[in-house]
C-alpha cells in the first residue's frame, strides 16, 4: 500500500488537498474520481505527516500536534463538524493528513486515527475515544494540546541547555586545536636549537605535541569501538536496563532524566485518567513515554501490579520515586482525585527540570572556561617558563 499526496477540485469549485493510501497511481486517482473530485495534482508521499518526523513511539514533533489539537478544539467549540474540522487543518498544513479519507467513510475519528499506523500514540487514540463515548471530544482535544505544548516546551528547554555548552566546548577544541597544532611546534623546536635544560612542564608538552599520528589515529578508534560497544550492548534488553538504572544514578544528569520522563509520564497518565480510561490499561499506554530502559521496566511492572488490584502507590513501590510523588498519589487515592494529584506531581517535575536547566545553563560557561583557563595557563607556563630561565641566564 503506497501514500499519495493529491489536489483536488469538485463541482463546486472548492479545493481539497490531503493524503490517500492506494495500491498504485491508477488506484488513488479511481478512488478519488469515484468520491467526485476532480484530480489536479497526484504525487508519491513518503514523508512523515508532522513536520518531518515519524517515531516509533507513535509521535511526530510535539509542537505539530500541540496546534494541531488546539485548532481542532477551537473549531470544535465553534460548532464545525469534525469532517470539515479535519479538512480544514488538512487544507491549512496544520497536521491531520490521512484522517479525511477515513472520515468520509463513515468511521469515527478514533478508529480513522488507530488506520494512520504509528502516526498517532496509544495515548492519543484512547483520549480521543474517550471523548467521543462521552460526547466531549473538544476537552480531549483540549487536554492532548496541553500535554504535547508542555512536551515541546520541555524538549525545546533541554535542547537549548545543551546547545551553549556544546557550542563553548567545540570553540574551546578548535582554539586549542590551533595551539597545539601550530604555536606550540614552533616555539618548541626554537627551545630544541638552543640545546637548553627544559623544566618539566615544558617536556611534557613537547612530549604530548610530538605523539605519533597514528596513535591518535588509534586512540581515536579505541574511542569510538568502546562507543559502539556500549550502544550495541544497551540493544540488548538486560544489559541496557542495568546501564539505564546506572545512569539514573548520575549525580545531576540521573536526576534530571528520571524527572523528566516522570513528568511527561504522570501528566499524561492524569489526563488518561480524567477521561476515564481504567488505570491499568491507562497506565499500559504510558510505558512507551518511558525514554529510560530501567524506567520503563519498572512502569512495567506497575501495570501488571495495577491489573492484580493493587493500589498505584502499592504498586510503585521499589521504584526509583521521589517522595513527594509517593505522598501526592497517596493523596489523590485517598481523596478521590488521582487524576489531579498525578498532574501536580507532573508539574513538581516539570519546575524540577527547569530548575536544573538553568542551573546547567549557568554553571555550564564557567566550568568550561575554567577547564580551558587550565589547561591554557599549562600551556603558557610551559612556554614563559624556559624563556625567563634563558633570560635570566644572559642577565
Amino acid at each position: 500500500m503506497n501514500t499519495y499526496k493529491y489536489g483536488a477540485i469538485d463541482d463546486e469549485g472548492r479545493r481539497k488537498t490531503g493524503i490517500i493510501k492506494a495500491q498504485d497511481n491508477m488506484s488513488a486517482y479511481d478512488e478519488l474520481r469515484g468520491q467526485g473530485w476532480i484530480v489536479l495534482s497526484l504525487k508519491k508521499h513518503s514523508g512523515p505527516l508532522f513536520g518531518g518526523h515519524r517515531q516509533g513511539t507513535g509521535g511526530g514533533p510535539a509542537g505539530a500536534k500541540s496546534r494541531f489539537y488546539g485548532q481542532g478544539a477551537t473549531l470544535l467549540k465553534a460548532g464545525i463538524p469534525l469532517d470539515e474540522m479535519v479538512e480544514l487543518l488538512e487544507g491549512q498544513g496544520n497536521g491531520g493528513e490521512g484522517l479525511g479519507n477515513c472520515l468520509s467513510g463513515g468511521s469515527t475519528l478514533a478508529a480513522a486515527m488507530s488506520s494512520c499506523g504509528q502516526v498517532y500514540s496509544p495515548q492519543e487514540i484512547a483520549m480521543v475515544e474517550a471523548g467521543e463515548l462521552g460526547g466531549n471530544l473538544e476537552w480531549a482535544f483540549e487536554a492532548l494540546s496541553h500535554h504535547f505544548t508542555r512536551r515541546e516546551k520541555l524538549y525545546q528547554g533541554l535542547k537549548m541547555a545543551m546547545v551553549y555548552p556544546l557550542f563553548l566546548v567545540v570553540l574551546s577544541l578548535c582554539s586549542l586545536l590551533f595551539i597545539i597544532v601550530v604555536v606550540v611546534p614552533t616555539i618548541m623546536d626554537m627551545f630544541v636549537d638552543l640545546s637548553l635544560q627544559l623544566p618539566w612542564p615544558t617536556r611534557l608538552l613537547m612530549a604530548l605535541t610530538h605523539v605519533p599520528a597514528q596513535y591518535l589515529v588509534g586512540a581515536l578508534a579505541v574511542l569510538l569501538a568502546l562507543a559502539a560497544g556500549l550502544l550495541a550492548a544497551r540493544r540488548q534488553l538486560s544489559v541496557g536496563r542495568e546501564l539505564d538504572r546506572l545512569l539514573l544514578k548520575l549525580p545531576f544528569g540521573g536526576r534530571l532524566w528520571l524527572m523528566k520522563d516522570l513528568g511527561v509520564l504522570l501528566d499524561c497518565l492524569g489526563m488518561l485518567l480524567d477521561s476515564g480510561i481504567v488505570i491499568d490499561r491507562a497506565m499500559a499506554s504510558c510505558v512507551a513515554l518511558c525514554t529510560n530502559g530501567y524506567l520503563r521496566d519498572r512502569v512495567e511492572i506497575m501495570v501488571k501490579r495495577l491489573a492484580r488490584g493493587n493500589s498505584l502507590k502499592k504498586s510503585m513501590e521499589n521504584g526509583p520515586y521521589p517522595v513527594v510523588i509517593f505522598n501526592l498519589v497517596a493523596a489523590g487515592e485517598l481523596s478521590g482525585e488521582l487524576g489531579a494529584m498525578l498532574r501536580q506531581g507532573s508539574e513538581y517535575c516539570m519546575k524540577e527540570v527547569e530548575n536544573r536547566l538553568r542551573i546547567l545553563e549557568t554553571m555550564s560557561e564557567p566550568v568550561i572556561v575554567s577547564v580551558l583557563g587550565i589547561i591554557i595557563g599549562f600551556i603558557v607556563i610551559s612556554i614563559v617558563w624556559p624563556m625567563l630561565e634563558l633570560m635570566t641566564a644572559y642577565m
